[in-house]
Formats: C-alpha cells, structure tokens, sequence
C-alpha cells in the first residue's frame, strides 16, 4: 500500500502536531477532570487528536493506493466461416456437418486452463450466432481488427479459424491478422482445393457514362482453370439482343487474359448490359460465367440555333464546321421562318442583329434564358448595341473598316492550335465598325484586330459570364471569307472549323451551376444500404440548409414512396435502407423563396451472387495465417485434435498482472467507522464519567 498526496509527506508531521497541540488546549482550557483521572485526561486526548489527524488528511485530499494482481486465464478465440461459400464445394454438407459439431462443442467446453468464446464471420463478426452459412459476403479481414480492439491488452491464448479462405471483402486477412501480436492461429481449411474446370468473369471495365451514337471501351477480364487448349466465346448483350462476341483460346491451365470491345450506345437513358462466357465442357459452376453492368447514355447533341433576319455566307460556313461534331444538332432560322417552339437549345447564334432590330426579337431570345454568341455587323449602330444591353460601347462614326484577327498571348479560356494561330496570320479581314470599343472589366478578349502588321487594342472576339449563362460577342462579319482562303491555300478547313467549334464549345460548355444536387451511384447490390447525400445552393451560388428536399422513389410495378431528407450541417441525408432488386426512378424536389427545384434519375438494385463465384478453396491464404503467427494449419476431419494441441502448448498459460488502485481517504468506509469510534468513545468516555 502506498499513500499518494499533491503535499509533501513530511507535512503529515506537522498535520499530527497541531491535531495533537488542538486537543490538549482543549483539554487543559477547561480543566473537566481532576488530577487523579490523568490516564483518562490522556485517553481522551489522544482519541480527539487521531480524528483530527484523519480528519485533516482528508480535507487535504490525502490518497491511498493498493497494487493488487489480477489472475487471468487465457482466452480461447474461435472464428468460424458463416458465408455462401462454404455450400459451394461437392463435399459441402460433411464440411458444414464438421463446423456445426465442433462449434457445439467448443461452446460448451469447460476448461480449467482456458476460457472459450466462439464467433461467426461473414459480413460482420458475430458472437455466438448460429451457423447458417447463408451470409452473402466474405470479409475475414474485418473479424481480426475487431478482434483486435475487442480484445486489446487481454490475455489471447489462441485463434481457432476454420475457413475456406476466399474472401469477396475487406482485405487479406494475412495483413490485419498481425494486429493480434504473441498469439497463435490455428486455421481449419473448409472446402476442397483442387483445381477443377473452370471459366469466370472476374472484372468488367467500362465508362459510367456514354454518348448516343459513340462507341464506349468495355475490358472484360477471365479466369480460367484446367482448361488448357479449350475455346470459348465471350458475348455482350442489351436487352435480349446480342450485340457482338469474341472468341478466346485458353493457352495454359491457369490463366488470366483480358479482352476488349467497343459497343455502340444506341438508346438513351440507364442502359443494363450483360457479358456471358459461353460455358466450357466440364465446368462445374456456370454462375460466374456471366456479369450485369450498367451504362448511362446521354444524347449530347447541345441543341444549337443559327438565327437572324436574313441569310448570309457566314452562317452557311458556321454551319458546315459545326455539323462535323457528332455531338451538336444546328439548326438555321430567319426570325420570319423560326418556330420558336421552346426548344431546350444550349446555344443561340445571333448574326447580325442589328439588322432589323425590334424590342420583340430581343425578347424572344432573352426569353430563351441560354448563352448567346452574337456577330455584330459592321453596319450596327451604336443605338442597336445599346439595345442589345452587352455591356459595351463603340464609336459612333458610321464607317467600316476591314481588320484581320491576332492573339496578344495566352487567353487562358480557350487553347487554340499551332494551326489555327497560324491561320489567324493569313486569313483575310473583316468588317468592323470603324473606331474605338470600350469592355468592361467582365469581358475576356480572346482575338483583338490587327491593320496589315500593326496590332491595334480594340476586341474582335470577346467573352464574359452573365448570371446564368455565357456571351460571347464577334465584333465583325465575313468570316466566311476565312473559310474559302483557308480551302484556296491548304486544300481543307482545318483551321477554321477548329476555330468555330472551340469557340462554340466553350460556351455551350455547361458549368454545374444546378442548385439541388444529389450524390447518388447508379447500381447498389442488395447487400448495401442505400445511404444519399444532397447539397443544395441558394441564388448566390452559396450552400444553404433552410430548404427541405423531399425524394420520391418508384420501383419497377409504379409503386411510389416518398422521403424526407434529414439536415446534416450544411448538407443532406437520407437512407434508404436496403430495397428490392429491381430498376427504380427518382425525383428530388425543393420549394425555395417560392422557385421550385428538381433534380431525377434512375439507378439499378441487383443481386450479385459474389459468395457462388468461388468454387475452389483458399488454403494458401490460411497456411500462411498459421505459419506468420507460429500457430498449425488443420484439414476439418481433424479438427478436434487443436484442442488437444492447445492443453499441451506451454505458452497459453495463465497470466498474472499487476494492478494498482487508488482510492481517495474518504472513499475508504473503515475510515469513516474508525472516526466514528473514535469521536463516539471519547463522547462516552467524557459522559460516563460525568463531565460535559
């Protein structure tokens, strides 16, 4: 026992003189008893200055501290395989007969050198639950770290760990393994491992996303075993249709090879694909033989209107380097002839708008709410442009000029070629309006005019980003003279339709600016919660959580359900649990300063049997456990016998381990009832002998 204190001991002396001092001016101050009761006078003394020397010590906060020793027995750990894949081996119901048994018995044992705890792994590590062998993954790293932590500084004796070894989750179980240090394992190999005949699937790689009309790259990677000098035929299918398929050869017993396709995205939407393997003589599993994956194809043709009062040689030339991108639909249309059926364009060209100019056709486009490219002719008074409101002035000498384009240096918006700047250096002018333009700070200069070899400041091409879309402003006409001089000199248009389709491509180029957005995969297999996250942004682009989103989920029968997300800081949440396998549809919404916004997709639930695709044993994987953690590897037939072998191994023995407590004085109960006794006998004392 030790006595613990934030003072110094020796002040324990001084505490004990002045509880000694105290009592005897209390005795001798009043003079209770007569000279002949000395031995009482001294009695008496001395018991008030043994409690007020307890009495102190506690005040000050005087502590005890005990080392004791604690006796503890090793523990015996047993993990025992509960997944699928224990039921995919032809001896599999004597394997599973074998776990059973000894998990029985292992949990009932009653030893007085060990004490047994027992576990299931699957998908989580489970304390005495029953063997079912039903669980849909392997993840045997997971069961040593929790191990680990559940048991840190704890007297480990040995793991029992009977397996098959495959796992589908998590990783080697070889590494988190060596978190459980000075313990043997014992692993127990569930299963067979030999090789038998078999071709699988292992890996499927492809885009998540691909364009209507364009091809989209898939590698699909096989395994083979003991099928040496075998052929097979990998096809990919869409709906029921075949779509194409190779032939492979295996050239050795164990291979692995990865083949290559390119498939053509014919509809638009989520799209489900599927690879099969053509089964070989022999196999004797056929479910791995064939894999889903999934493909969201988007029609990415921006919608593009070419519009103005009148036909001109530009448009025709506009027009020609457009429609060599297969990923841009145009469409051409005099203010006479145009529709104006709401299409959703992604970008409108405006060519020449000065051009009978009217507060009408400035509304229908503004009504448009999309990025405008306008080609200012050089007949535009500064009247029109004012009306145009973009945001810059000009001179108002009604006269043009002709000017040729050049690059002051990097625009840091768009990287045009070698080519096409070379091309800037012969193609032939335009027409400008004579005199000086005026830019806000807003705009960014991407051409500025050039006279013959003297380079003038005023713009030719310009951008800037409004509230909700792009501008871009070419303050000129004529550039199809470009297009005709490029054809004249080099024999094809390369130049120039570059130029065209990065300038149009950087402003159709959408930002996300979208102000409900939601994080969501777009295939989950049944063994996983669905768990989203949503964020969504005010009119000042900053993220706000006043909102509330509702999400309404439809499965494949039209059935309808409808959540609410939950406020998570300045994000979002909702889980959904695990649903049903199938295809389902959803649309998330937010009412917001009275602007609704939405947001919908669509994203698959399948059932992917990973737990069927294993068919042989993993037993090197379990040796290796053993032999890192000096433990011994058994066959199941002879899995009672570790219990023999861990009795007699001198190392799981009892250990003994030193504690140490601390209790504060007035914790101690026998402190207390000693100063009761000793307050309560000087009290007794001092009225049995008639003083008070």
């Amino acid at each position: 026992m030790k006595i613990i204190t934030d003072i110094h001991p020796l002040w324990l002396i001084p505490i004990l003189a002045v509880s000694i001092f105290l009592s005897l001016f209390y005795y001798r101050k009043k003079g209770l008893f007569s000279d002949e009761k000395k031995w009482l006078i001294r009695l008496l003394i001395s018991l008030r200055a043994i409690s007020l020397f307890f009495i102190i010590s506690i005040l000050i906060g005087l502590t005890i501290q005990i080392i004791g020793y604690r006796i503890e027995k090793p523990l015996l750990i047993t993990v025992l395989d509960n997944s699928q894949s224990i039921q995919n081996y032809s001896n599999s119901k004597i394997e599973m007969d074998r776990l059973r048994n000894f998990g029985e018995k292992i949990s009932s044992i009653e030893s007085t050198k060990f004490e047994s705890v027992v576990f299931t792994i699957g998908e989580r590590l489970n304390q005495q639950s029953t063997l079912t062998f039903s669980e849909q993954q392997s993840n045997l790293s997971l069961g040593f770290e929790e191990l680990a932590s559940r048991y840190y500084n704890r007297n480990i004796g040995a793991i029992i760990f009977a397996s098959d070894g495959n796992f589908n989750q998590g990783i080697n179980p070889e590494y988190s393994s060596k978190f459980i240090r000075f313990c043997p394992i014992y692993t127990v190999g569930v299963g067979d491992s030999t090789p038998v005949k078999d071709c699988s699937i292992s890996n499927i790689i492809s885009n998540e996303v691909a364009f209507l009309k364009n091809k989209f790259p898939l590698e699909v990677s096989i395994n083979s075993s003991l099928l040496k000098g075998k052929s097979s035929i990998i096809e990919i299918y869409h709906k029921g249709k075949k779509l194409t398929q190779k032939a492979i050869t295996f050239n050795s017993n164990e291979s692995y090879q990865k083949v290559n396709f390119e498939i053509e995205a014919n509809e638009i939407g989520f799209q489900q694909y599927e690879v099969k393997v053509q089964p070989v003589g022999g196999e004797k599993n056929t479910i791995n033989n064939k894999q889903l994956f999934y493909i969201e194809v988007l029609d990415n043709r921006n919608q593009i209107l070419i519009i103005s009062s009148a036909p001109h040689p530009d448009i025709t030339a506009i027009k020609s380097a457009l429609d060599k991108l297969i990923n841009l639909k145009v469409e051409v249309a005099t203010f006479d002839t145009w529709k104006n059926n709401k299409k959703d364009y992604d970008l409108v060209i405006w060519h020449k708008p000065g051009t009978n100019l009217s507060q009408e056709n400035i509304l229908k486009i503004k009504q448009l709410n999309k990025p405008v490219f306008y080609f200012i002719g050089a007949e535009s008074s500064q009247k029109e442009i004012n009306q145009l409101e973009l945001g810059f002035s000009v001179s108002p000498v009604n006269q043009s000029d002709d000017v040729q384009a050049y690059i002051k240096s990097e625009n840091g918006v768009i990287d045009f070629s070698d080519q096409v700047l070379k091309g800037f250096e012969f193609f032939p002018p335009v027409q400008v309006r004579y005199g000086n333009v005026g830019l806000t700070s807003s705009y960014k200069v991407i051409l500025s005019q050039r006279v013959g070899k003297i380079q003038k400041n005023d713009p030719l091409l310009f951008f800037k980003n409004t509230v909700n879309s792009k501008l871009g402003i070419f303050y000129g006409e004529g550039i199809w003279r470009w297009k005709m001089f490029e054809y004249a000199k080099m024999k094809h248009n390369e130049a120039f339709d570059e130029f065209v389709q990065k300038t149009v491509n950087y402003l159709v180029n959408k930002e996300n600016a979208s102000a409900l957005r939601i994080s969501l995969p777009k295939t989950f297999n049944t063994l996983e919660d669905i768990n989203l996250k949503a964020e969504f942004y005010d009119e000042t682009q900053t993220l706000n959580n006043k909102a509330e989103i509702q999400f309404q989920l439809v499965n494949e029968k039209k059935q309808k359900s409808v959540y609410q997300f939950a406020q998570i800081g300045d994000y979002y949440t909702l889980s959904l649990g695990k649903l049903k396998v199938g295809k389902y549809t959803w649309v998330a919404s937010t009412l917001f300063h009275g602007k609704r916004y939405t947001k919908n997709g669509m994203f698959y639930f399948e059932n992917k049997p990973i737990e069927s695709f294993d068919v042989v044993s993993n037993f090197t994987t379990l040796r290796n456990l053993s032999y890192q953690s000096k433990g011994k590897f058994y066959k199941t037939e002879n899995i009672n016998a570790i219990l023999d072998e861990i009795e007699q191994n001198p190392d799981v023995a009892t250990m003994s381990f030193e504690e140490l407590k601390q209790h504060s004085l007035l914790d101690e109960i026998w402190l207390l009832i000693l100063l009761f006794i000793l307050l309560g006998s000087e009290w007794f004392l001092r009225r049995w002998f008639g003083e008070y």
